[in-house]
């Protein structure tokens, strides 16, 4: 489909291809490298937040100042809405969190008197976790995990927020997720929306080998009837619209547009990339006003919104993420 796609460092070039049945991008070589993911975590990422992952060191950091820490991720990451939506009214669930970062969506569903464990293959995030958050936490990807406590545990949710994209294999990892659920379990899944983009794009995620997969909702169901799965999609727009001053119908707009190739995060030297990435991130003083007129001006943007979501596009999901809930029954 594409060959020599650039790469998150410098010189890495990656061949992107297409699934015609599932309509799923992936890269290769398909090779997952936890030391990767200790750079992209490490505080000297913090200066370019999203593309180094920073922010989620910030977030970290903040979250043990507030009474309610769920609540105060949903208002700095929309992602989190769905599982405060899929946990309203359901108490002391035994959760566990796959790709859980720094740790602290778990420990939020701690202070939530659910059981709560958070794994990742990050070292450098885990650390941080047992060392701030307590000691329900572990280095390791999930087919490990489930060799470490084999028949002994089982889970009512299984939670991976922005994850499935960074897997080789998403379907044998849900494949996975359902052997070590209780009989009437959940798997919640967040990611990237390859539909939400005009036909014909290419990889409008991160650079691999960060992001191994593109996936969009055909891929989903395509795995939910190959392994006799259930699915729902979240409405995640309504909770945008709840938390974020946002016009849906410009973004959607604006996603038919052919989208630019990202710049590599690092060098091939090991630094930061800052210069290309800085100049992605300034805005124009005519971008500015456009904004202005069609976000901040409350009638323009409430209209914008409904004809969005009642007309244009009113099937879920139809946001830039997608977030699901799979079950077996």
């Amino acid at each position: 489909m594409y060959s020599d796609h650039v790469g998150y460092i410098e010189n890495d070039v990656y061949d992107i291809y297409g699934c015609d049945s599932c309509d799923a991008q992936f890269v290769s070589p398909l090779k997952v490298d936890p030391k990767l993911y200790d750079i992209i975590y490490s505080d000297r990422t913090n200066e370019i937040g999203p593309a180094g992952y920073g922010q989620h060191l910030i977030q970290a950091k903040k979250i043990s100042n507030h009474d309610k820490p769920l609540e105060f991720l949903i208002e700095t990451d929309i992602n989190y809405s769905v599982v405060g939506d899929y946990l309203k009214d359901k108490k002391n669930l035994d959760i566990l969190e796959v790709g859980a970062g720094y740790g602290y969506l778990t420990y939020a569903l701690k202070k939530l008197n659910h059981n709560s464990f958070g794994i990742d293959i990050s070292r450098v995030t885990i650390d941080y976790a047992l060392q701030t958050f307590g000691p329900n936490y572990k280095c390791a990807d999930l087919e490990s995990f489930i060799g470490s406590i084999g028949n002994n545990r089982k889970f009512d949710l299984i939670i991976a927020i922005e994850l499935v994209e960074h897997l080789s294999n998403p379907e044998k990892f849900i494949k996975n997720c359902f052997s070590i659920l209780k009989p009437n379990g959940r798997v919640l899944i967040t990611t990237p929306n390859k539909g939400y983009y005009r036909k014909g794009s290419i990889w409008i995620s991160d650079l691999p080998p960060v992001h191994l997969f593109w996936l969009s909702p055909k891929t989903f169901n395509y795995i939910a009837e190959e392994n006799g799965l259930n699915l729902k999609y979240f409405d995640l727009a309504s909770h945008i619209l709840k938390h974020d001053k946002i016009n849906l119908l410009i973004n959607y707009l604006r996603s038919r547009e052919k989208i630019r190739i990202r710049p590599h995060v690092f060098k091939a030297s090991g630094e930061l990339n800052l210069e290309n990435h800085n100049s992605l991130n300034q805005p124009s003083l005519l971008k500015k006003l456009v904004r202005f007129i069609l976000v901040d001006i409350a009638p323009i943007r409430i209209l914008s919104n409904f004809l969005y979501r009642k007309i244009i596009n009113p099937k879920f999901p139809n946001t830039s993420t997608q977030a699901l809930l799979l079950w077996r029954g």
